[in-house]
């Protein structure tokens, strides 16, 4: 088909004519926070960082929200620094208190 072909299927398409997301794709919960962050702090051998899965839900088929200022609020930090030490441990301690989420949840 030429460009000209695409452009007329495209221009006659409607919005329930396209499937943004495949509805039977996930069905489990998912980690959605550690502890009391409210989001997934992530570290690695050298640094942490945030991981927002409020961000991420529009793939999982949810409406995308906006998250609050403190699961947006950054962890990043290199273990370098000599004032991480305790939060490090702090984050630590949090991924023993994993939080899941599923649909019923997440709505």
């Amino acid at each position: 088909m030429d460009r000209e072909g695409w452009t007329r299927v495209f221009e006659q398409l409607k919005e329930d004519d396209i499937l943004w997301k495949l509805p039977w794709w996930w069905d489990e919960e998912i980690i959605f926070c550690y502890g009391t962050y409210p989001n997934i702090p992530l570290m690695s051998p050298r640094r942490c960082i945030n991981n927002n899965p409020i961000i991420a839900l529009k793939q999982l088929a949810f409406v995308q929200t906006i998250p609050s200022e403190d699961a947006i609020k950054p962890i990043y930090f290199l273990h370098t620094e000599t004032n991480k030490v305790d939060e490090s441990r702090k984050i630590t301690q949090a991924w023993k208190e994993v939080i899941y989420k599923g649909k019923v949840q997440l709505k």
